[in-house]
């Protein structure tokens, strides 16, 4: 990927906690200066599979945090959607 430098800084920006990087940008991350790495977890993937699998990858508090947000909504729920007259 290029930019990676930019994207690490925007991860920071955003409150994101971990980075997932394909693993041949690896070796780029020595350029990386280190206050910006640092509270970054970054993690180097080998395919789609593998960072689907980390990124998909179920956090304790997910569901909980979740419910509190989006209520269960049940096939029989219906939604009135405004139409412009």
């Amino acid at each position: 990927i290029g930019g990676l430098k930019e994207k690490l800084i925007a991860a920071k920006r955003g409150l994101i906690e971990t980075v997932l990087i394909p693993e041949e940008n690896e070796k780029d991350l020595v350029e990386i200066p280190d206050e910006i790495k640092k509270g970054l977890k970054i993690k180097a993937v080998k395919n789609v599979k593998e960072s689907l699998s980390l990124a998909l990858e179920a956090h304790p508090n997910f569901v909980k945090d979740q419910q509190k947000i989006v209520p269960e909504i049940s096939w029989n729920d219906t939604a009135e959607v405004p139409h412009s007259a």
